[in-house]
């Protein structure tokens, strides 16, 4: 079960990172907190594991400086054996919205060209 086996190894060393993540996320209403007893008695309940990856943020000063981030892996499976990416049904009409899409892109770019500035960088399709 995905209790055993916990949440990521990058959370053990960022505790902070992450109460102050679960905090904000509590007093805005976003975060139930439960404990791991009534996980099972919940019908429907999808549990994924938390890491925590290292992004790059602009500090008051202009500089790039590094910002933990929490995260979330969709990719394990849940209680039922099957990962919440792969519950969704594809064939559906979805709506979504692309609000920060394109600058999340622009930030990825501009990374890879702050980490690799005299390589050539490529983009591929991703609607294959």
């Amino acid at each position: 079960m995905i209790v055993e086996r916990g949440n990521h190894k990058s959370t053990k060393k960022n505790d902070k990172t992450l109460n102050k993540a679960f905090t904000n996320e509590i007093q805005k209403d976003w975060l139930l907190p439960i404990t791991v007893e009534s996980i099972t008695k919940i019908k429907g309940l999808s549990i994924i594991p938390l890491g925590v990856a290292e992004q790059l943020t602009i500090d008051e000063n202009g500089y790039r400086v590094p910002k933990p981030r929490v995260t979330h892996d969709d990719s394990f499976p849940t209680l039922s054996r099957i990962s919440v990416n792969n519950k969704i049904i594809k064939a559906l009409p979805h709506d979504y919205i692309y609000g920060q899409c394109l600058r999340r892109i622009l930030h990825g770019i501009h990374a890879l060209r702050y980490k690799h500035p005299n390589k050539m960088l490529l983009t591929g399709d991703c609607t294959r």
